[in-house]
């Protein structure tokens, strides 16, 4: 397990720990007809927060949609078996002949399945390095 995590992460757990838990800050709203009071804990406004979070991703699937284009469109996921990485990080020019031909296939395929003509198709190569780690969940009731 990497135990070296920023500050940042450690402090952004926390927050989501301690969220809506009045003994780390509340507000006290007070009616100024009857007096009557209401308590309400802070929110931690963390974006990783499950309650928090999921009004920052809201608010950015809002904005979001406000911004594209009201067309049908489709999201396709190109994924390389990780028997070949080893050969494309040895030669990166590899990539490159790589995306194009994902790039003509699919635009081929698109054109010959669906007789449609894609405005915008983007390539990218995404790099990221998973470790999972085994672990045991007991549930009782």
């Amino acid at each position: 397990m990497n135990l070296n995590l920023s500050q940042y992460r450690i402090n952004e757990v926390e927050k989501m720990l301690h969220c809506r838990d009045p003994k780390y800050g509340f507000l006290i709203y007070k009616c100024s007809e009857c007096s009557a009071t209401k308590t309400v804990p802070l929110a931690c406004k963390s974006r990783i927060c499950l309650q928090c979070g999921k009004k920052h991703a809201d608010q950015w699937a809002d904005e979001l949609v406000g911004r594209l284009f009201a067309v049908p469109h489709r999201h396709m996921v190109f994924t390389m078996p990780e028997e070949l990485r080893a050969v494309f990080e040895a030669d990166q020019s590899l990539f490159k002949i790589l995306m194009d031909a994902v790039s003509n296939t699919m635009q081929q395929m698109l054109k010959d399945k669906h007789g449609a003509v894609p405005g915008l198709f983007v390539c990218f190569i995404l790099r990221v390095k998973v470790e999972f780690e085994s672990s045991r969940a007991c549930f009782t009731h």
